[in-house]
């Protein structure tokens, strides 16, 4: 019992240091109560807020807090009072509405137990599904097509921020840009979004991908050239000196006196061409570039201090690192250098007669090609042998590697002549006029062959841009080889042709009028007659010279590489496919599928009569009547409307991305998700009748034949040396389209080297 005692006394002790509060509370002792917000004050907290104001941060213990009558109160989520990282503390929400949190109505922001915003009772925003507020669109494409945004083919689709986004629009040609400046001479850069164009009075543009700004050289003397080794690494010359770019501003790169005629930089190494001789900057001293033996410089380029091209007035010279060599007689206008194996110039040969001279260094040897213009070349660039691009006056034209492709005209008016090309890679070329006008080049362009005939083509069959096949009425068949027509004066079959399909240069077939064949074989270079299987209104389609199909008024015919078989068939309007085991036929109001042993009936997918059918692959085609496009999946059909205004007459494909129809005075693509239009080169603004006859495709070529009232046609194509969609592969191995987007062109391909 004294034990029991004994303890109660030391409880009662211990509890009479307590501090009991108002509200009931009991504090730890030296703790005084605040009954306002029922907690207990510690001696630290109070002498935290010594010499504060109320509002004030303070910290008491390693904990954060704010004085609040003279007590530092800690902050934590649940206090109302918006602190630390906290977005929200109750109704303390800053000052922030569902504004602020992207919704277009300022009210409904509220805050969770978590301290963060609770956004569930805003409204509207981008990317609800629904267009409100500013927006043009909200997930599904906005109202118009590339056309109505002042573009020439692709689709709109909706942006991040739920406006029209051009993305998928193209442009077709070179695209005149004014810059601010009297006359230009050079244009060099690092991209296409980081430019310099030079001219008259020491005056240098930069354009940074969104504007173009003069910037001062401190020099009044004409600049002559510019070049390029890097975004703060350009050099530019005048007659008499070489000015540096270091990023930040021009400055007098102290070189030595001499008459300067052209400059080429690269990482870490500048030759620069005087009347005397080559000068060089090795990144600390201007010397001689060796003992050179040639007259005043034209033109010089570089890939690195041993590799020098430079060229007088009739000697193309080069350095290896120790001494100089004459390489080519000839007058050199401009040098393109892509590497130390693949050099371009051109200029001019022959005397007293000068013809235009485009000639190919590949590292061992010079190839010159044949002149197919009228005029000199003036400059020249190039990515690769067969991308290269050349001017002669104010025109531009694309080598292949074969032959000449001439786009349509830059732009209406007076253009003036190209000073200077620049190439920063497939697709992606600029050009500068005397004039003060930047074109660009974006990977398209429309161009034009002439066959010379006296009558609108009815068909016609396109390997690539250098192998198309047109016939005509009266029977001729002239063919396109890259760089002339033959047969435009040989009638092969006066009953004209109903058909002409070819699976490639050696296996071409045409079928007359009066059911006849005819086959063209490159190694003859003409058509020769082959059995008359068919009795008229034939339709050709093929995989090869073992496996034809001809189709004529109510028969079928098979050809296996020696001869026809024949079967009673349906009337056949088109064939399509996409291998020996999958083809089609459209019929009158019917469609028939070969699957390698039999014909079987497929739905017929419109109620209208079907104008056209295209494979887009195994067991996939497109069919159009004059309003729809009907894609077959292998099981059903889907219907689309097609965004033309004239009926649709034609159809061609290569794959699900790449399909495109014709009205007489339009052409529409799509892309594998949308269709939309393509602008024409004017045609029906110059000849108003103007009309589409005939429609080619392959993967990265499109041409049509089209009558004008000026003349009696022309073929039409569509040069691509960017594709609009990047294949898994190199598609074509010839073409000069980096086809898979991966940086390599045809041979440089691994998927072509084999």
């Amino acid at each position: 019992m004294k034990h029991l005692v004994l303890l109660c006394a030391l409880a009662s002790c211990i509890r009479s240091n307590e501090v009991t509060c108002g509200d009931g509370r009991v504090c730890p002792p030296s703790n005084t109560c605040d009954d306002v917000n029922h907690t207990c004050i510690s001696p630290s907290q109070a002498a935290a807020c010594q010499g504060l104001a109320d509002g004030d941060a303070c910290t008491f213990e390693g904990v954060s807090g704010i004085c609040d009558i003279g007590v530092c109160q800690p902050l934590v989520c649940g206090d109302g009072i918006r602190t630390g990282n906290e977005a929200c503390d109750g109704d303390d929400l800053g000052s922030a509405t569902c504004l602020t949190a992207g919704f277009y109505n300022p009210d409904g922001l509220a805050c969770t137990a978590f301290c963060t915003f609770d956004t569930s009772n805003c409204v509207g925003r981008c990317g609800d599904g629904i267009i409100n507020g500013p927006e043009l669109c909200d997930g599904s494409p906005p109202d118009g097509t590339c056309i109505t945004e002042g573009l020439d083919a692709g689709p709109l689709s909706c942006g991040a921020s739920c406006g029209a986004s051009l993305a998928g629009c193209a442009r077709f040609g070179w695209a005149a840009e004014p810059v601010p400046i009297a006359s230009s001479t050079s244009i060099s850069g690092t991209s296409d979004d980081d430019l310099w164009v030079v001219g008259d009075g020491g005056a240098a543009l930069h354009f940074n991908g969104a504007a173009w700004t003069q910037v001062p050289t401190g020099i009044t003397g004409d600049l002559v050239r510019v070049s390029a080794a890097g975004s703060d690494d350009v050099w530019a010359i005048d007659a008499a000196e070489v000015i540096h770019w270091n990023g930040t501003q021009w400055t007098n790169a102290n070189a030595p006196a001499g008459s300067y005629n052209d400059i080429s930089a690269t990482s870490g190494f500048v030759a620069a061409g005087t009347a005397t001789g080559i000068v060089a900057w090795d990144g600390t001293v201007w010397q001689l570039l060796g003992s050179y033996a040639g007259g005043a410089v034209v033109a010089i380029r570089s890939t690195s201090a041993t590799d020098v091209w430079a060229a007088d007035a009739a000697t193309l010279w080069h350095w290896n690192g120790a001494s100089w060599t004459a390489s080519l007689t000839a007058q050199v206008f401009s040098i393109a250098e892509v590497a130390a194996d693949d050099v371009w110039i051109s200029g001019s040969v022959g005397s007293p007669t000068f013809g235009s001279l485009l000639a190919h260094w590949n590292g061992a040897a010079w190839t010159q090609y044949a002149s197919e213009l009228a005029g000199l070349y003036g400059a020249i660039t190039a990515d690769a042998p067969n991308d290269v691009w050349i001017s002669e006056n104010s025109n531009a034209y694309h080598f292949d590697g074969v032959a000449f492709e001439t786009t349509l005209p830059l732009s209406a008016g007076a253009r003036g002549e190209l000073g200077d090309l620049h190439s920063f890679g497939p697709g992606d070329v600029v050009a500068v006029s005397t004039n003060g006008i930047v074109y660009r080049y974006r990977g398209q362009a429309y161009v034009e062959w002439d066959p010379s005939l006296a009558t609108v083509p009815s068909r016609s069959w396109m390997d690539n841009g250098d192998d198309i096949f047109v016939a005509d009425t009266p029977g001729h068949i002239a063919h396109w080889d890259g760089s002339a027509w033959t047969g435009t004066t040989t009638i092969v079959d006066s009953t004209g042709f109903d058909s002409v399909f070819g699976t490639g240069p050696d296996n071409v077939w045409a079928a007359s009028g009066a059911g006849t064949l005819y086959r063209y074989t490159t190694a003859t270079q003409s058509w020769a007659k082959q059995a008359t299987a068919f009795s008229g209104g034939t339709v050709l389609w093929g995989t090869g010279s073992t496996d034809m199909w001809g189709f004529s008024q109510t028969q079928a015919g098979h050809y296996d590489g020696s001869d026809w078989e024949m079967s009673p068939f349906m009337t056949v309007s088109a064939a399509t496919g996409s291998s020996p085991n999958d083809v089609w036929a459209l019929g009158t109001n019917a469609i028939s599928h070969w699957d390698g042993a039999a014909w079987t009936a497929v739905a017929y997918p419109s109620a209208q009569p079907l104008v056209g059918i295209a494979s887009i692959g195994a067991n996939r085609v497109v069919a159009v009547d004059t309003e729809y496009a009907y894609t077959w999946d292998g099981t059903s059909w889907s219907q689309a409307l097609v965004p033309v205004v004239d009926g649709i007459t034609r159809i061609a494909a290569t794959a699900p991305n790449q399909v495109i129809v014709a009205t007489p005075t339009e052409l529409a693509q799509f892309d594998g998700t949308e269709w939309a239009p393509m602008r024409l080169p004017g045609d029906q603004t110059s000849n108003p009748n103007a009309s589409i006859d005939t429609l080619m495709i392959t993967p990265n070529t499109y041409a049509m034949a089209v009558a004008l009232t000026t003349q009696p046609f022309v073929v039409r194509g569509i040069l691509r040396t960017k594709p609009w969609v990047c294949e898994a592969t190199e598609t074509e191995c010839g073409n000069g389209v980096d086809d898979d987007c991966d940086g390599l062109i045809d041979a440089l391909d691994p998927d072509c080297q084999h």
